[in-house]
């Protein structure tokens, strides 16, 4: 699509609303929502969702693990299509109307609520359709957040500044570790779930629906500076009548755009095929490293916080590589790193796996 907006009263090209000067102040003040929406992903998706919502499937009668894991991940892939589905619709809205930052705080506010809303009653069914909403509120408040690196730092910056939102992102994933070590300490950990569904272990899941009340809380503190930044709006005096009607045409345009150029496809699949395998991996890691690894919930938290000390790091160090050589080449550098760790990862596994069942009797025959 030609870089430019219809929605001032005269064609503006894009180049000259974005910004011009990076204001570094301005960017910690951005960057807090990074911060705020990180200890969501960790507090809430990561630590939260998954064993509160398989305690309570066991608790309501769904006793076979993999049925109530199965009925979970749908749950979450349901969220994803919706905002595969909606996002650009909602995207056209927000570039429509120039106003990203609102985007982003209406966002937040309905993954607010919705998480919030887990505690209203303690039912598998209600949880889960509550966390469709709230992690809908996540993924488009994160691509509404991530819209705005233009219109708050000027080009040649953009690298360092994605990389310093990168790495302040982190206090939220120590946030949530530390929040979540003080509701043990003080509710005590919650059941292990491969357990209750094995053995029928007692159910106990108090400090998870304190950690819920405490992470919310959190993220609101969090999100204060955000309110302060400041990014160049190209807002209009249209109704939302016209606005609505533009961001139609606009999302027209671009899906045209879309499929009439294979680059533009191939980065579309690329993104959703990426940021669907994090997703999965941010739900997923406690229950990996607990249920399939064997730590216990603190082991777990401890393990998390080593590998966002490491990513703290690596997320300045991708920001100055970024400016240096380009998104395209540091995006397949950054996706090869990450399926070698995965593949390693799973080897170490299966090796492990291995050495627990040598000499295994399985059916009268000896491993």
């Amino acid at each position: 699509m030609d870089d430019y907006v219809t929605v001032v009263d005269k064609n503006v090209e894009l180049s000259k609303i974005e910004a011009k000067r990076t204001h570094f102040g301005n960017v910690f003040l951005w960057s807090s929502y990074d911060a705020a929406d990180t200890l969501f992903s960790q507090g809430i998706i990561s630590i939260v969702f998954q064993p509160f919502v398989l305690l309570l499937a066991y608790e309501q009668g769904i006793t076979n693990y993999w049925t109530a894991f199965a009925l979970m991940s749908t749950f979450m892939a349901f969220s994803n299509l919706l905002v595969a589905i909606f996002g650009p619709i909602i995207g056209s809205i927000s570039d429509t109307i120039g106003k990203r930052k609102s985007a982003v705080l209406i966002s937040a506010s309905l993954m607010v609520i919705s998480t919030l809303a887990f505690l209203i009653w303690r039912n598998f069914w209600w949880l889960s359709i509550m966390f469709v909403f709230a992690n809908f509120g996540y993924q488009a408040g994160r691509m509404f957040y991530d819209s705005m690196i233009p219109f708050i730092s000027k080009t040649d910056q953009r690298g360092i500044t994605s990389g310093i939102s990168g790495s302040l992102s982190f206090i939220g994933t120590f946030a949530a570790i530390g929040l979540a070590q003080v509701a043990y300490s003080i509710w005590g950990k919650f059941s292990e779930p491969g357990k209750v569904f094995e053995e029928g272990a007692s159910i106990t899941y108090t400090s998870l629906e304190w950690l819920t009340v405490i992470v919310i809380g959190a993220i609101l503190v969090f999100t204060i500076p955000f309110l302060f930044s400041k990014e160049k709006e190209n807002t209009n005096s249209f109704s939302l009548k016209q606005n609505l009607k533009q961001a139609g045409i606009e999302f027209k345009d671009t899906l045209r755009e879309i499929f009439q150029y294979k680059n533009a496809l191939l980065f579309i699949l690329g993104w959703f095929f990426v940021t669907d395998a994090s997703n999965t991996t941010i739900l997923y890691m406690q229950l990996v490293l607990i249920d399939g690894v064997g730590a216990d919930p603190g082991q777990a938290l401890m393990i998390i916080a080593m590998g966002g000390l490491l990513s703290m790091i690596g997320a300045i160090i991708v920001g100055v590589l970024l400016d240096k050589l380009g998104p395209k080449k540091n995006f397949i550098i950054n996706i090869f790193s990450w399926f070698i760790a995965e593949s390693i990862a799973c080897l170490l596994y299966t090796s492990d796996a291995a050495d627990e069942l040598d000499g295994v009797d399985l059916g009268g025959r000896r491993i």
